[in-house]
């Protein structure tokens, strides 16, 4: 009922622009407190006559009102913003898994049931897609938990335009100032998503607490408990479940990926430039990297890659 009143109103205002007219009806709906102060402010602000200017002008809105106004917040919603970017071109991770990715520095500021909280606060600029019901999905969180299992990814291709953009864009020229505040680094994105992988593969989850309680360890031998080694995947009638129930997606993510992050995350010097935006120390990637070549992990990579069906075995 609060809507159908502004309908008209937002209608007009959206000028054709169905995907700002989709995020300002979620971003309201989902608004706990002071639903009238925010269309009011959305309807009286000036519209950008740029597309792109006016879909930033509306993430900014909802990414600062997902804030709270705190500096912490604001550095977690664009880690978030991030990892969304750095995964948009590979596959979504589960809310579980996006917790499992933050920077180690960031991790301690909220706990797993917070940070769900704060990604459903973002709803607006996501699509949430429950990874139990996925056609062809090969994993996902055995969870009755929905947030544990729910992927995660932008709504639209417009926001990840938006994190893209750093200096003098046009979500900058919105506010006075030359820079994105939620722009992310490419770079440090790739080094802490490489450094992820490699710690996720070695130590098992980083999520910490009681956030699982069927999963220790990373990459081992014989990870899915098959009871013979002379069977070949085909044969073995229930490999999905024992996937679903002993490789967790961030592990699952990890194992496919982390050569692609790896090579992001290079420069022509190699990792020699300081890194502190992700509160990641680079020069740990050469050890990492070394030390799971050269370990009997690097089989169990193999074997994990083989059951999973990313290598024909």
């Amino acid at each position: 009922d609060f809507l159908t009143s502004h309908q008209q109103a937002l209608v007009e205002k959206a000028d054709g622009l169905f995907i700002w007219l989709h995020t300002v009806v979620d971003f309201i709906k989902d608004a706990k407190v002071g639903k009238e102060r925010l269309i009011q402010s959305i309807l009286r602000d000036a519209m950008p006559r740029d597309v792109g200017t006016k879909m930033e002008a509306m993430y900014l809105t909802v990414l600062r009102y997902a804030s709270g106004g705190s500096d912490e917040t604001k550095t977690i919603i664009r880690s978030i913003a991030g990892l969304l970017l750095a995964t948009s071109d590979t596959a979504p991770l589960s809310i579980c898994g996006l917790y499992a990715f933050l920077p180690p520095g960031q991790r301690g500021l909220l706990s797993f049931d917070e940070f769900a909280a704060l990604v459903m606060e973002l709803k607006p600029v996501l699509k949430l897609t429950d990874a139990e019901r996925c056609e062809g999905a090969k994993a996902y969180e055995p969870s009755g938990d929905l947030r544990k299992r729910l992927l995660v990814q932008a709504y639209h291709l417009s926001f990840l335009d938006f994190i893209r953009r750093r200096g003098h864009s046009t979500a900058g020229a919105i506010n006075g100032t030359a820079t994105n505040e939620f722009w992310s680094d490419p770079i440090s994105l790739a080094r802490n998503m490489t450094i992820g992988c490699f710690e996720i593969m070695e130590r098992g989850s980083r999520v910490y607490g009681d956030v699982r309680s069927s999963y220790t360890g990373g990459l081992r031998f014989n990870i899915c408990s098959l009871r013979s080694s002379h069977e070949r995947n085909a044969e073995i009638a229930d490999l999905l479940a024992r996937v679903i129930h002993h490789i967790p997606l961030e592990l699952l993510y990890s194992v496919q990926f982390w050569m692609k992050h790896l090579a992001e995350s290079c420069l022509e010097d190699g990792f020699a430039e300081d890194d502190t935006r992700y509160d990641v120390d680079v020069s740990t990637i050469p050890t990492l990297s070394g030390r799971f070549l050269l370990s009997k992990r690097s089989l169990y990579w193999l074997e994990a890659m083989s059951v999973t069906m990313n290598i024909p075995v």
